[in-house]
């Protein structure tokens, strides 16, 4: 078998134009800035246990966010059973569980009411409502014709009057509110509803500390409240509640299968 010589070629300005640090050799070009534009990480520009980060110039060090990244609280539920939940019914008002969803229903007499709810006294972080917090769920409502029906979804205690935030269902429409204290604020996200008539959502409410509460159906942003945005730390340990009542000899209903609420550290 014939031996076969390969060879490469270089010129003594290409070997120099390599070494001298100005630009990698031309056949490299494509995978290159401009000949000595290569971006660097330079002794100066990272500090130990800071990560690469890119500054739109060149790579610099970047320091992770102070604090433990896990120090926040999921309340996450399927409600698979009330165990160790408060419960009070009046009126002719029920609280059922079964394989697919809770429901809470108040009778068909004016005064009738249920609410259920979570209220764990050791939570395993300090909760309050200066840190800032997410109520999500997915519900069906039926609320008939009361033009006070007294419905909501929420995460604190809720309504009439007391800390927290959450949706509201009346007759003919859904609101969001937000308590801090004995004058909610509201504000309409859908209207024109029918009476009687089942509605299926989902909902999310996130709470900007201090500052808001933005409400969410069905992925989109139908309001926002910046009145009454709960404070300090009164009934900020209950992820969840849930309630209605009637004001007329009308029933009205909630149901969910499953609901989560996330306060960030």
């Amino acid at each position: 078998m014939p031996n076969t010589l390969f060879s490469l070629k270089a010129t003594k300005a290409k070997i120099a134009y390599s070494v001298d640090g100005t630009a990698p050799p031309e056949v490299h070009a494509p995978n290159h800035y401009p000949p000595g534009s290569d971006p660097l990480v330079l002794p100066a520009d990272i500090s130990a246990g800071q990560f690469l980060q890119w500054n739109g110039t060149k790579f610099i060090g970047a320091s992770p966010a102070a604090g433990d990244p896990f120090d926040f609280w999921i309340f996450n539920t399927l409600l698979e059973s009330l165990d160790q939940w408060t419960q009070s019914t009046s009126g002719g008002g029920v609280i059922t569980i079964n394989v697919n969803y809770l429901e809470i229903r108040t009778g068909a007499t004016s005064g009738g009411r249920a609410y259920v709810w979570k209220a764990p006294s050791l939570p395993p972080i300090a909760v309050s409502w200066a840190k800032n917090r997410k109520l999500r769920f997915y519900g069906e409502t039926q609320v008939n014709a009361d033009a006070d029906a007294e419905n909501y979804v929420c995460t604190g205690m809720g309504l009439p009057s007391d800390y927290g935030f959450g949706f509201k269902f009346l007759q003919d429409r859904i609101q969001g509110f937000a308590a801090n204290g004995p004058e909610p604020s509201f504000v309409d996200l859908i209207t024109g509803l029918t009476p009687g008539t089942y509605y299926y959502h989902l909902y999310e409410a996130i709470l900007t500390a201090g500052s808001k509460v933005e409400y969410y159906i069905d992925g989109t942003k139908l309001g926002e409240l910046t009145t009454d945005i709960p404070a300090g730390v009164s009934n900020s340990h209950i992820p969840l509640r849930l309630g209605v009542r009637t004001y007329a000899n009308v029933q009205h209903i909630i149901r969910t299968s499953g609901c989560m609420v996330v306060q960030a550290k």
